[in-house]
């Protein structure tokens, strides 16, 4: 009775042994299973935040077509409300966070859009203004950011800024991007799309100077140590759609 007694035990304990080794199979299975669903997310344009960045400066007054009337201000409304219009269409976001830049301050205006109508007011009820100081604003924004990563799924976001010169900040803008690397693990978190508008953009000294960025010539480091190419910049008039420079951007791994 007691060798009947013992051996049903020892088969209880080789079942529960199986079993307990059986869950920790699945466990890591199912583990890996959410490894592949985050990198095939961040790798996808669905689920992100949007950030559109805009250049308020004095200079967005200018005319570049001899035979047209519009303003760089008034053809950069048209081309923002094409491009709000195509990441809603895809499904990207919800909702775009939209915020003018210009003078060496945050201006504590942030406008949450659900529709191009709302874009287009953006443009109406705001004109050029002075200077072209982005670190301000994109810190804001990167900072609302990384507050929201501390939540346990924080959405991976793109950073579109829409200028027609260089930055008056140059220096902190690219120790802001530097500072940015280092608290990524994955550079395809965060995205910063520069797209150049009017006919200064293309002179060669700012087009070097974005294609340095571009091409990651500060050699940035993530938080492993790993390359970590964050900034892509594109002309207006030359580049594809942009979904599709979304797309790109994110295939550079």
């Amino acid at each position: 009775m007691n060798n009947i007694i013992a051996t049903i035990k020892d088969r209880k304990h080789k079942q529960n042994k199986s079993h307990t080794l059986s869950s920790e199979k699945n466990l890591l299975e199912e583990f890996k299973q959410e490894v592949s669903m985050v990198d095939l997310t961040l790798d996808e344009l669905h689920n992100r935040n949007v950030f559109l960045l805009i250049d308020q400066s004095g200079s967005m007054a200018k005319q570049d077509a001899a035979n047209s009337d519009l303003s760089r201000w008034d053809s950069l409304r048209e081309m923002v409300m094409g491009h709000v219009n195509s990441i809603f269409k895809k499904k990207i976001t919800d909702s775009i966070s939209i915020c003018l830049f210009s003078r060496n301050k945050f201006n504590n205006e942030i406008f949450k859009v659900r529709n191009i109508s709302q874009v287009e007011n953006i443009f109406r009820e705001h004109e050029p203004d002075q200077a072209t100081f982005i670190v301000p604003t994109l810190k804001h924004f990167l900072d609302i950011y990384f507050d929201e990563e501390d939540q346990p799924k924080p959405q991976p976001a793109f950073f579109i800024i829409y200028t027609d010169g260089q930055f008056d900040d140059r220096e902190e803008f690219e120790e802001l991007i530097k500072a940015t690397c280092k608290k990524l693990d994955d550079q395809r978190h965060i995205k910063i799309f520069i797209i150049g508008v009017g006919s200064e953009i293309k002179n060669k000294i700012n087009k070097d100077y974005f294609e340095k960025l571009n091409k990651n010539a500060i050699n940035n480091k993530n938080k492993h140590g790993k390359p970590c190419d964050i900034v892509g910049f594109d002309i207006a008039d030359e580049m594809e759609n942009i979904l599709k420079v979304l797309e790109n951007e994110l295939k550079q791994k």
